[in-house]
C-alpha cells in the first residue's frame, strides 16, 4: 500500500485517480457517462462529510464552512457561496451533530469506534481482475472494519 494515500490530497487527487474505487462502480452502474467525472457537492454529501469529520476528524469539522440562513435560495447564501461553492447550513450542521450525539451515546459502539488499538482512515490498494483498486476503511479494529455511512434518503 502506498503510504502517500493516507493523505487526503493524494487519495482524492491525481495519485488516487490511478486506481478504481467504489465511486467508479456506482458511476458505471447508474450513469456510465459520469465515469471518472468529478462529483458535484450537494446537501447529502456535505452532511455525510461533516458527520464523518465530527466522528473521526474533528479538526476538519472545525474548519467546515457554515452559514446561518434558512435556505440556499437566500441572497446571503448565494453571495457567500458564489458559483461553485457549496456551504453547509447551520440547521443542517445541528442535525448532523444530533446524529453524532446519538451514536456516541451508544456506549458499546462508542467503545468499538474509539478503541486505542484502532486505525483510522486506513487506505489500501489491490489488484482485482487485472485492475488496480483503492479503498479506505474508516475504522480498522483488531477484529472488524467499521464503515460509517449516511444516506440522503
Amino acid at each position: 500500500m502506498k503510504e502517500t494515500l493516507k493523505q487526503d490530497h493524494a487519495y482524492y487527487g491525481e495519485e488516487g485517480k490511478a486506481y478504481l474505487s467504489n465511486s467508479d462502480i456506482d458511476a458505471l452502474i447508474k450513469n456510465p457517462k459520469k465515469f471518472k467525472a468529478k462529483s458535484e457537492d450537494d446537501k447529502a454529501f456535505a452532511m455525510g462529510r461533516y458527520f464523518h469529520q465530527l466522528m473521526l476528524e474533528p479538526e476538519k469539522a472545525a474548519e467546515t464552512p457554515m452559514i446561518d440562513v434558512s435556505t440556499r435560495g437566500t441572497k446571503t447564501y448565494k453571495e457567500a457561496a458564489g458559483d461553485d461553492k457549496f456551504i453547509l447550513l447551520t440547521n443542517e450542521a445541528i442535525e448532523v451533530q444530533s446524529w453524532v450525539d446519538t451514536i456516541k451515546s451508544n456506549y458499546p459502539f462508542y467503545e468499538a469506534i474509539y478503541d486505542s488499538a484502532n486505525k483510522f482512515e486506513e487506505p489500501s490498494v489491490c489488484e482485482i481482475a487485472g485492475e488496480m483498486w483503492k479503498g479506505k476503511a474508516d475504522i480498522v479494529t483488531p477484529t472488524n472494519v467499521i464503515d460509517l455511512k449516511t444516506t440522503g434518503d
